[in-house]
């Protein structure tokens, strides 16, 4: 985990050595614990910042591997779409999950269905293309 301060080298460097988890300083114990459980479930939980590094990167990369036509959304179902966006604001799958009131397991489902379709391997990822074709914009993503 890194420091909110962290620059963004040391972010960047984290996230492409495979860092799962990345939270600010001002985590608390409570979320420190459901990261770690998040995380032991396969899922990627990123800061504000380190989603914020991420898609900056992301976005200025070239991506041979993820189309950027928003048309690559219209293959997931709007349940799909609907969560695949929750995601990008950075919602844990149980947030996600209560908020549409389903199981969580329905919601790794849909998230694994929107990975397969997209292209992405990760949650991060899935995140990435969520900006990147414009299903959601960063005045909508929420800090961690």
């Amino acid at each position: 985990m890194l420091d909110h301060d962290a620059d963004d080298k040391e972010t960047a460097r984290a996230l492409r050595s495979g860092a799962r988890g990345l939270l600010g300083a001002d985590v608390t114990a409570k979320g420190l614990l459901s990261a770690i459980r998040a995380v032991a479930d396969g899922e990627t939980l990123l800061s504000s910042g380190a989603t914020r590094i991420l898609v900056s990167h992301f976005l200025s990369a070239p991506s041979p591997g993820l189309q950027r036509a928003p048309s690559r959304m219209l293959s997931l179902t709007p349940r799909e779409r609907e969560v695949t966006a929750l995601v990008a604001q950075g919602r844990s799958n149980d947030e996600i999950a209560e908020h549409l009131r389903v199981s969580p397991l329905t919601i790794r489902t849909h998230i694994r269905h929107s990975l397969r379709k997209l292209g992405a391997s990760n949650r991060a990822q899935l995140v990435a293309v969520a900006f990147k074709t414009g299903l959601v914009s960063p005045a909508f993503a929420r800090t961690v």
